[in-house]
């Protein structure tokens, strides 16, 4: 059953998602809101606090809750303890929680975010291919991170290491997406995740100038109708 407190987090923090939840069979929504709510809670202590202890702490009772050492409270530590109980790896749940706390390279950092959260949802939800969907992540993560361009600058924090263009990282989530063509039917609930990833990844190669304007997103309705045709397919 879903827990109406998650989808509705979900919903305030991230439409996308939320969306693509909803376009979900039904026995799949439980565990990606779960996984869709931890992944904000997470996401928001790096930008709640700029004091590392605090973040260190907060992070900390997230690695004990997975270790069972913690008690957990609240809806989404109950939710994540129920996940675990079903068999949610923590092996891929411990790179997830430290990669906030950390300031290494991107890539690893979009891997350990990203793409464990695509790879738990795909657990989560009895796909087969979970590196194949780890890899679907990490295309979406960068997708992701472009987009948030203009809000991390804003913000004043690190966007893209001084090597790497909008072009090249676009192209390597677009590499990720068309090496995974196909995914068997059981992966579809956790791939809709990720619908909205090539569109996005497609401008950034060849408009590199709207990552920084913020004109990356599909529009409302490219987005609607693009969900739509997955759902109806059952299929990535």
């Amino acid at each position: 059953m879903v827990n109406v407190a998650l989808a509705e987090l979900v919903r305030e923090g991230d439409a996308d998602r939320f969306a693509a939840t909803m376009a979900a069979p039904v026995p799949a929504r439980a565990p990606l809101f779960a996984l869709a709510a931890l992944n904000l809670e997470l996401a928001r202590i790096g930008w709640i606090s700029d004091n590392p202890l605090i973040v260190a702490m907060r992070l900390q009772w997230w690695h004990d809750i997975v270790d069972g050492r913690a008690a957990p409270s609240g809806d989404v530590a109950l939710a994540l303890a129920g996940l675990l109980e079903r068999g949610l790896d923590p092996d891929l749940l411990h790179p997830m929680i430290a990669a906030r706390g950390e300031q290494g390279d991107l890539m690893h950092f979009l891997r350990d975010t990203a793409g464990n959260l695509s790879a738990l949802a795909g657990q989560a939800t009895g796909a087969r291919d979970i590196k194949a969907l780890q890899e679907i992540g990490l295309a979406t993560g960068i997708a992701n991170w472009l987009l948030a361009g203009p809000a991390l600058l804003a913000k004043g924090k690190t966007w893209l290491p001084a090597s790497v263009s909008v072009g090249e990282l676009a192209g390597q989530g677009l590499a990720l997406l068309d090496r995974r063509r196909g995914l068997p039917k059981s992966d579809f609930p956790a791939a809709l995740w990720s619908v909205h990833a090539g569109p996005v990844l497609r401008r950034a190669k060849t408009h590199e100038a709207d990552a920084m304007a913020g004109g990356l997103a599909p529009s409302e309705a490219a987005r609607r109708l693009s969900l739509l045709w997955r759902a109806m397919r059952g299929r990535w």
